[in-house]
């Protein structure tokens, strides 16, 4: 086989080994298949659903054997008894609907977690886009210093421009590429950074995507009534509050004393001797099966379960108390992202759409212009600063944008059209 061709096929190979770039959906599914976090929380849910079958549960009868052998008395028995708890005050009943709660507070605390996780995922892939944006600039950066210098030696050569100019531009595109080694390695923190949370080795972790959108926002108001109904930890707040009211419920239950009925059977035999024998003989009388039963009720006279309950209903009071609280820092969270989010998309179009555009132009204007000798190197210079000014603005822009954009869909727990 030509050799050509075994180098073709050891560079297809190559490329086919590649890992693919991973865009935002693709790395949130990664990410929560992989995370113990909430596989901690699922199992918890699955808990709360088998206490809820406990709850359910009635006491268990208990059965009782005794036995009484006579030493000075007179008649021996063998009882066996067998006694049930009767549960009064709805006990059972209020039992299980804290059972019930508590089982929709995990499920709400479960969606609470993958929530937190996903603002989490969603931020370190937005730092990594950005990074590499970052790095294709200081990149381009780095390319335009060196080809300005390229040109100054050329211009020295013909003596057309003095030493200092071509010191200059050496020291401007050494400086270049110091910034863009510096992006190189913050881009591969971010890398290493998503790819903890995504279970992969960082060598093998390549995204795709964009930063911002240009797509209109829904209103503030339309954002903040689907927080203030969809927030996972504000239905769990919600149904602290209706934990604490099935605990208070159950309180009162338990004031409520349960009774306890007994039945039974008992053998008893009479032993006959000359101090107690009437008739002159001696020996056992004759056997007798007796039938038992019994009630027992406790009486309430020192504890009735009244300080319980005042406790109870007291943490009822706190728990609206922290739904408010948390209802006012959901509101705030989504003003301020949904804030941020509109200046910094406002901020880019300009940016994007007329300074960029501008600035580049300006800038290969004047590159063609000190070519011929018809501008300076203090304008180019000038020039190329104010294009990476502007271009490093639009990134951060974008970057702040994105970034208040997971915010704000965090904070409403609703996706955004992008």
């Amino acid at each position: 086989m030509p050799k050509k061709y075994i180098a073709l096929l050891w560079l297809a190979l190559c490329l086919s080994g590649r890992a693919q770039p991973l865009d935002r959906r693709q790395v949130e599914e990664l990410a929560l298949a992989r995370q113990p976090r909430l596989q901690a929380a699922q199992l918890e849910v699955e808990a709360t659903q088998k206490l809820i079958e406990q709850a359910q549960m009635s006491p268990n009868p208990v059965l009782g054997i005794g036995t009484e052998v006579p030493a000075l008395r007179i008649v021996s028995r063998v009882q066996m008894s067998l006694s049930q708890p009767l549960e009064l005050g709805g006990k059972r009943e209020a039992r299980t609907r804290l059972a019930e709660v508590n089982h929709q507070v995990a499920g709400a605390r479960q969606r609470e977690a993958e929530r937190q996780l996903l603002l989490e995922v969603r931020q370190a892939y937005a730092e990594l886009l950005a990074a590499e944006r970052k790095v294709s600039l200081e990149k381009e950066a780095a390319a335009t210093s060196q080809r300005q210098w390229k040109l100054a030696q050329e211009r020295f050569k013909l003596g057309d421009i003095p030493k200092v100019e071509v010191m200059q531009l050496e020291a401007d595109a050494s400086r270049a590429l110091a910034l863009s080694a510096q992006s190189q390695a913050e881009c591969e923190m971010r890398r290493g950074a998503l790819a903890i949370w995504l279970g992969k080795p960082a060598a093998e972790l390549q995204v795709q995507g964009q930063l911002g959108s240009n797509a209109a926002l829904p209103g503030l108001e339309e954002l903040q009534k689907l927080a203030l109904s969809q927030r996972p930890d504000l239905q769990a707040q919600q149904l602290d509050q209706d934990r604490r009211q099935a605990e208070t419920r159950l309180e009162q239950a338990k004031g409520v004393s349960d009774i306890t009925l007994q039945t039974g059977l008992a053998y008893d035999r009479t032993y006959i001797s000359p101090q107690n024998q009437t008739s002159g003989l001696t020996g056992i009388g004759s056997p007798v099966l007796s039938v038992t039963a019994g009630l027992s009720i406790p009486l309430p006279f020192r504890d009735d379960n009244s300080g319980s309950i005042a406790a109870a209903e007291i943490r009822a009071q706190a728990a609206e108390s922290e739904r408010e609280a948390l209802e006012r820092q959901v509101r705030l969270q989504v003003e301020s992202a949904y804030l941020t989010a509109l200046a910094n998309q406002k901020t880019r179009q300009v940016l994007a759409g007329q300074t960029l555009p501008l600035t580049l132009e300006t800038l290969r204007i004047l590159e063609q212009a000190y070519r011929v000798r018809a501008r300076s190197l203090t304008e180019v210079l000038n020039s190329r600063r104010a294009y990476l000014e502007a271009a490093r603005s639009e990134l951060e822009a974008a970057r702040q944008e994105e970034l208040a954009l997971i915010r704000l869909e965090a904070a409403a727990a609703h996706n955004l059209q992008r």
